[in-house]
C-alpha cells in the first residue's frame, strides 16, 4: 500500500501491487469500531507492519481472521492481502466443529493450515487466496476461495459504481464474515479513501440513526431487515447526512421499497450477487424494485421454474430462476455427497444457478420475485413465500412478515404467516386482503401475530427457527 496509484481504473497487476487505496492514505477518513478509531494513514501503517511478520512464515500456510468488526480484524484481513497471504475468514462465533469443517473444506483436509485446495484453471492464478466460510441458500458448509486480485478490483468498481469518495462515510451494519459487508462496507470504501464506521452488534434503528448523526454518515450499507429497523425509529425524514443507502444480502420486497420511498427522501438502492460471484448488479440508476443492470461481463438467463406461476419456456427475459456466468476467479470447496471427501468446482466460465427467481425489465434491469429453493409445494400448487409475505406487509400497522409451510398434527400440510405489527393488526384483516390480492393456495390457513421474527447473524430471516406468538 504504497500510495502511489492515482486512479481507480487500475491493471489486474497493478490492483494486486497497491491493492486498496487508490490514493495516498488520508489522515481526515477514518476507520471507527468498537475498539477505537484510526486515521486510514495509521490503518495503513498497521497494515504495512502486520504484514512484514506475516512474510517470515510460510507462503502457503492459511491464516484464519475471526471476522469481527473490529479495527483488529479488518487490519488483520487486510495485512494477509499486502503479505500476500492467504486467509479464511471465518464468523466470530464459529464453534470448534464448524472451524474444523471450514479448515478442511480449505485445505483438502492434508493439513489444517497448510497450502488451500485450489485448482488451476488457464495457468495458475496470481497472488494469494481469501476465502469465506458459508453455508450460503443450500444449507450445508462450504468455503468460497478468491483471489486477492479479483477482490480488490471489485473493491475499486463498486467504489466507482457508487460514486465514494474521501467526502463519504459509510456505515457497515453486517458482520464483515460475510462477504457483502466486508466488500461493500469496507473494502470499497477504503478503495474510495472514504470514512468507515463498523456496527457492532444486532443494532436497533434508533442506535444506528445514532451512529448516522453521530459519525455524519453518508451512505448506510445493510440487509432488507437493517432498514425495516430504521424505518420503525424514523420518525420524521433520514438524517440530513445520508445521502444513499444500499441494501444486499437478498432482495428487499415491494413492501419495504414503498414505505421507505414514502418516509425517507433518501435512495434506497438494492446491490445483488452471491458469495461464489461477489456482487453482479446494483441499481444506479434507481429503478423501482429493481437490482439494477447486469455488471459488465456477467452473462444472465433464465431456467424455467417448473410447477410455479413463473412458469415460462424459452423467454430470453424471463421470469424463471435467474443464471449467470462470468469469470470470477473463484471456486467453491464442498463435501461430496455421504463422504467426507472434499471436492472443488472452479466457476470462472461456467454457467452458475443463482437460486433467485426473477425477470428482465424494459429497460434491461433485473427484478428479483423470490427464491427458487423457497418454493413451497401444498397440494401441488407451488406457493412464493417472499410474494406472500410482500403482500401481507401491505396491511396497515404490518412490520415485518415470514410465510413458511408446516404441518398439522395429521401430517397435513398447512401454509402459515408469522407477523409482526401493531394492536389495530388482526387475523382476519391480513388473510382478507391476502384474499383479495393472490390465488387462494396462496391464503394462509393460520396467521400468528408476535413481537418479534428470529434473525441469522448476517441479519437475514431465519426461516426455520421457532417463533413465539404473542
Amino acid at each position: 500500500m504504497d500510495g502511489r496509484q492515482t486512479s481507480t481504473s487500475r491493471t489486474r497487476a497493478e490492483s494486486v501491487q497497491n491493492p486498496w487505496f487508490a490514493a495516498a492514505p488520508n489522515k481526515r477518513s477514518r476507520l471507527s469500531a468498537i475498539d477505537g478509531s484510526v486515521d486510514l494513514a495509521e490503518l495503513d501503517d498497521l497494515v504495512l507492519r502486520r504484514a512484514s511478520e506475516l512474510r517470515e512464515g510460510d507462503d502457503d500456510r492459511v491464516g484464519t481472521v475471526a471476522g469481527e468488526n473490529t479495527i483488529g480484524s479488518v487490519m488483520e484481513i487486510l495485512a494477509h492481502a499486502r503479505a500476500e497471504r492467504h486467509v479464511l475468514v471465518i464468523p466470530p462465533k464459529f464453534t470448534d466443529y464448524e472451524l474444523a469443517d471450514a479448515a478442511t473444506l480449505t485445505t483438502g483436509g492434508a493439513h489444517r493450515d497448510g497450502p488451500p485446495l485450489f485448482n488451476a484453471w488457464r495457468g495458475t492464478p496470481s497472488g494469494s487466496l481469501c476465502g469465506y466460510s458459508t453455508s450460503g441458500s443450500t444449507g450445508s458448509a462450504k468455503v468460497v476461495l478468491f483471489t486477492w486480485r479479483r477482490e480488490f478490483d471489485a473493491a475499486h468498481e463498486f467504489a466507482s459504481a457508487t460514486e465514494l469518495g474521501p467526502k463519504d462515510t459509510v456505515l457497515c451494519t453486517g458482520p464483515i464474515a460475510h462477504m457483502f459487508p466486508l466488500a461493500v462496507g469496507v473494502m470499497a470504501p477504503l478503495a474510495a479513501g472514504a470514512s468507515v464506521v463498523l456496527a457492532h452488534g444486532r443494532l436497533a434503528g434508533d442506535r444506528l440513526l445514532e451512529l448516522v448523526e453521530q459519525h455524519s454518515v453518508s451512505v448506510m450499507q445493510g440487509v432488507p431487515l437493517v432498514f425495516e429497523r430504521v424505518l420503525e425509529a424514523l420518525h420524521a425524514h433520514a438524517p440530513h447526512s445520508l445521502r444513499l443507502c444500499i441494501s444486499a444480502g437478498e432482495a428487499a420486497d415491494g413492501g419495504l421499497l414503498t414505505r421507505w420511498r414514502e418516509r425517507s427522501s433518501t435512495p434506497l438502492r438494492q446491490d445483488w450477487g452471491m458469495t461464489e460471484t461477489g456482487w453482479l448488479s446494483y441499481d444506479s440508476i434507481g429503478i423501482p424494485g429493481s437490482v439494477g443492470l447486469p455488471n459488465p461481463g456477467i452473462e444472465i438467463r433464465f431456467e424455467p421454474v417448473s410447477g410455479s406461476d413463473t412458469e415460462q419456456r424459452g423467454s430470453a427475459d424471463g421470469p424463471g430462476e435467474i443464471v449467470v456466468r462470468g469469470r470470477w476467479e473463484s471456486q467453491v470447496n464442498s463435501f461430496a455427497p455421504d463422504s467426507r471427501e472434499v471436492v472443488g468446482r472452479p466457476l470462472t466460465d461456467q454457467w452458475l444457478a443463482t437460486g433467485d427467481v426473477g425477470f428482465r425489465g424494459p429497460r434491461g434491469e433485473l427484478v428479483i420475485t423470490g427464491r427458487r429453493d423457497r418454493l413451497l409445494s401444498i397440494y401441488g400448487h407451488k406457493v412464493d413465500p417472499v410474494e406472500v409475505e410482500a403482500v401481507i406487509e401491505e396491511v396497515p400497522g404490518v412490520t415485518r412478515c415470514l410465510v413458511r409451510l408446516e404441518t398439522t398434527r395429521a401430517g397435513a400440510p398447512l401454509l402459515r404467516a408469522y407477523v409482526v405489527g401493531g394492536p389495530v393488526v388482526t387475523t382476519r384483516s391480513i388473510i382478507d386482503h391476502v384474499r383479495a390480492r393472490l390465488s387462494a393456495h396462496k391464503v394462509p390457513a393460520d396467521v400468528c401475530i408476535t413481537d418479534a421474527l428470529p434473525e441469522l447473524a448476517s441479519g437475514k430471516l431465519a426461516r426455520a427457527a421457532s417463533v413465539v406468538a404473542r
